[in-house]
C-alpha cells in the first residue's frame, strides 16, 4: 500500500505522526512524507522518502501581507488572518506541489495533519481517500478556522477541501500526559463532522500555534532501530 503523509512545516505537526509513519514502514508499506524543505532533514532521518512541497515555516511568515506579525494584530483579527494568509496560502502552494507528485506516484491513502490542507486538496481532485491526523479531540472554533482556510484555497481556483475533510475520518492521538482521569488515552478514530464546534460562528479571542517550536528535536534514525 502507498501512503502519503502531508505535514505543515512545523515539528509539532510532523512529530505526532512519526509513530504511524514508522508503523507503516514496519508493515511493509511504501511511505512518502511531504512537507517544506526545512523538514527534509528530519524526515530523512526517519528513513522514508522525502517530498518537498510548499514553502518553509520561515518563508510562510516572511510573506505575510505588509509583513504583518500575527500576534501584533487585534486579537479578534488574528484567527482569520492566520487561517487565510498562513495556512490557507500554504495549502495552495502545497496542493500544487503534491498534485505534481501524484502524476508519477499515486498513493492509496493520504494522511495529513489538522492544519495541512494542501495534500487533501490534491487528493480529493484525484479521487484518493484522505484522513486527518490530529493532536487530540476537536477544539472549539475548528469549523470557523477551517472555513477561512477553505476560502483561501477556493479563492486560488482550487476546490475547497473542508467539506470532504469534515466528512472523512479523524484520527485523534492524545498524549497520555494530556489525558484526564476520565478520558480515553491513545489513538482513536472518529469523524470530524459530528464534532464541529458549537460556537463556530465566532472566532477565538486570540490565535497562536503552539505546535511550531523552532528547536530541532532529536529522534532515532529509522523505524527499524
Amino acid at each position: 500500500m502507498r501512503i502519503l503523509f502531508g505535514s505543515w512545516p512545523g515539528y509539532g505537526h510532523l512529530l505526532p505522526m512519526v509513530p504511524l509513519i514508522r508503523a507503516a514502514q514496519q508493515g511493509g508499506h511504501d511511505v512518502v512524507v511531504s512537507s517544506g524543505a526545512d523538514m527534509s532533514a528530519l524526515i530523512g532521518r526517519l528513513g522514508v522518502t522525502t517530498h518537498q512541497s510548499g514553502v518553509t515555516l520561515a518563508e510562510s511568515y516572511e510573506r505575510m501581507p505588509d509583513h504583518a506579525t500575527i500576534s501584533e494584530l487585534p486579537a479578534e483579527q488574528q484567527p482569520a488572518f492566520a487561517a487565510r494568509h498562513l495556512f490557507g496560502a500554504g495549502a495552495v502552494d502545497r496542493a500544487h506541489d503534491v498534485a505534481d507528485l501524484l502524476q508519477t506516484w499515486r498513493p492509496d491513502l493520504v494522511m495529513h495533519d489538522t492544519l495541512e490542507l494542501g495534500s487533501p486538496t490534491a487528493a480529493a481532485r484525484h479521487g484518493i481517500p484522505h484522513l486527518t491526523h490530529g493532536y487530540g479531540p476537536m477544539v472549539p472554533n475548528a469549523s470557523y478556522f477551517a472555513a477561512a482556510i477553505g476560502a483561501a484555497i477556493s479563492d486560488a481556483g482550487l476546490p475547497d477541501p473542508t467539506p470532504d475533510i469534515f466528512a472523512a475520518p479523524y484520527l485523534a492521538s492524545a498524549h497520555p500526559a494530556s489525558a484526564g482521569p476520565n478520558r480515553t488515552r491513545g489513538p482513536r478514530s472518529t469523524r470530524c463532522g459530528p464534532r464541529r464546534a458549537r460556537s463556530s460562528r465566532m472566532p477565538p479571542s486570540s490565535w497562536t500555534c503552539p505546535h511550531c517550536p523552532t528547536r530541532t528535536p532529536s529522534i532515532s534514525p529509522s523505524a527499524r532501530s
